[in-house]
């Protein structure tokens, strides 16, 4: 390395701690990428899960104030006005959750990714069947405004599947709601790991830094040094043949080879002199 020049060295040094930099920074933004996609897991997938959810649990309250009117009225015709809007919820419930899942697919997101939570859909959407037809039967016996009748069918058949529905979104939201809260914590685990680990590939980078800084400093000044040393002496009529180590072929080497010449040079020039002068006073 003491071969090359002083600039090609510096440019060396510039260039090693700037790809150590560029490294932290990809490092970094990869690190910081998969914290975002949990993020996005919890903002986009886990979110419209529970949004779901939130809308069934919604649409079966309201499914149960208006069962409790149809088994608390004698007026057969409050009886299928209340059976109609059931159904009609259900109707708009099931076509917002349609097109929930097309948009979902569309972005190419994963709505249920978690075979617990599968399951616990899958049999939500079975009770859902069977409530379905629970509503038809108590429909068709409100039809037939026979106020005795539609009470006996909505207990007898649409009460007991309805609490269970209830049970089933219930069962749903609160597994959806342990996702979202695994997906936070590996996204913390995650910011956490990249924390941790960019901070040491920036101290690694410090610590490179310091010692790329510590070696060209060392090979400029301390033959700096000695050519200003050695000048001081000759300055100081010093001309003694003392060895100046050559190392390398930069321009410190190329500067402590021409003051060794120069000194070589007026050591010859000085000793020429004395013996002219020797020779003058020896004719005299």
């Amino acid at each position: 390395m003491r071969n090359l020049k002083i600039g090609s060295r510096l440019m060396l040094s510039f260039l090693a701690i700037l790809a150590a930099l560029v490294a932290v920074g990809l490092f970094a933004v990869t690190r910081l990428s998969l914290v975002d996609d949990r993020l996005s897991e919890v903002a986009h997938q886990r979110w419209r899960s529970v949004e779901m959810a939130i809308r069934g649990i919604h649409v079966t309250a309201q499914q149960a104030h208006d069962i409790g009117i149809i088994l608390s009225t004698d007026d057969a015709a409050e009886q299928l006005r209340r059976i109609e809007r059931i159904v009609e919820l259900r109707k708009q419930a099931a076509a917002a959750n349609e097109e929930m899942l097309k948009l979902s697919k569309a972005e190419g997101i994963v709505f249920v990714d978690n075979e617990h939570t599968k399951a616990v859909l899958a049999e939500l959407g079975e009770r859902r069947k069977v409530l379905g037809g629970a509503f038809d039967a108590v429909l068709a016996a409100a039809r037939r405004g026979n106020v005795a009748d539609t009470k006996r069918v909505t207990l007898d058949t649409l009460m007991p599947i309805h609490g269970a529905v209830e049970e089933g979104w219930a069962s749903y939201a609160k597994a959806e709601g342990e996702q979202m809260s695994e997906a936070a914590v590996i996204g913390h685990q995650a910011y956490l790991a990249a924390r941790t680990v960019v901070l040491a590939v920036l101290v690694a980078t410090m610590i490179l830094a310091l010692v790329l800084a510590l070696w060209v400093t060392r090979t400029i000044v301390y033959p700096l040094t000695t050519a200003v040393a050695v000048a001081n002496r000759i300055a100081a009529g010093d001309l003694r043949d003392e060895a100046i180590a050559l190392d390398g072929r930069d321009e410190a080497a190329a500067l402590l080879g021409a003051m060794r010449s120069m000194r070589e040079q007026l050591a010859r020039v000085l000793g020429e002199v004395r013996s002219s002068a020797d020779a003058l006073g020896g004719a005299s």
